[in-house]
């Protein structure tokens, strides 16, 4: 049976359940959630394996955050200024 007969909404093209997953993880990481926290989510068993493919989403100054949580949370304005910035998944 197809999404569309399931009443599921079918991901946009060039979106995989992988990379939702990975921009989930990227996310919370770059929000500053605690990585052994994001390794439970994931179901992750190697720390290292966490670290290693997340490490560069740490690498954040505090404003790039801060818009990062603003415009998860809706804040107005928060995407305009995230045109500019390297906050991406």
């Amino acid at each position: 049976m197809e999404t569309e007969e399931r009443g599921e909404v079918p991901l946009p093209k060039g979106v995989t359940p992988h990379k939702l997953r990975h921009t989930f993880a990227s996310t919370l990481i770059a929000c500053g959630e605690d990585p052994a926290s994001v390794m439970a989510q994931l179901g992750h068993t190697d720390p290292k394996f966490t670290l290693r493919v997340y490490t560069h989403m740490m690498r954040r100054s505090p404003a790039e955050r801060a818009r990062l949580k603003a415009l998860i949370r809706g804040d107005a304005g928060s995407a305009v200024e995230l045109r500019g910035s390297r906050v991406t998944a």
